[in-house]
């Protein structure tokens, strides 16, 4: 168990990579790379806590369209790293994304969708 705990985040990520089929491990690579800058890859994955998980995937939230979709290989990720027991917690859950990317609101009407009756006359109003 000592050398599990003592595992870096780049040591368990190339474990688990190797696990993986080629296409797997060409859809996964680019987002467990970027999992991999935010924590440092000398990070012991031992040490990283369900609090920081949680932190990352509301970054990922803010700054990526489509973040359930990319967040899934590091979801396997820290699922494997559960079941080969290099964490002791099981960090998954605490990986959560919102459904909608933060930042300012904006609302697009289609095309076709797009109004052109004209607006009431304001004189109406008044009477």
């Amino acid at each position: 168990m000592a050398e599990q705990q003592s595992t870096t985040l780049d040591e368990a990520i190339t474990m688990f990579l190797a696990t993986l089929s080629p296409e797997q491990k060409q859809e996964s690579q680019q987002e467990l790379n970027r999992f991999v800058r935010w924590f440092g890859a000398e990070r012991r994955i031992s040490e990283i806590t369900a609090r920081e998980v949680g932190e990352y995937g509301e970054w990922l939230s803010s700054s990526v369209d489509d973040a359930a979709q990319k967040i899934e290989p590091v979801r396997l990720f820290l699922f494997s790293a559960k079941k080969k027991k290099l964490t002791d917690i099981n960090l998954v859950p605490h990986l959560r994304v919102s459904k909608t990317k933060k930042g300012p609101v904006t609302k697009r009407v289609p095309k076709d969708k797009e109004t052109t009756q004209p607006l009431p006359n304001q004189d109406s109003c008044y009477q």
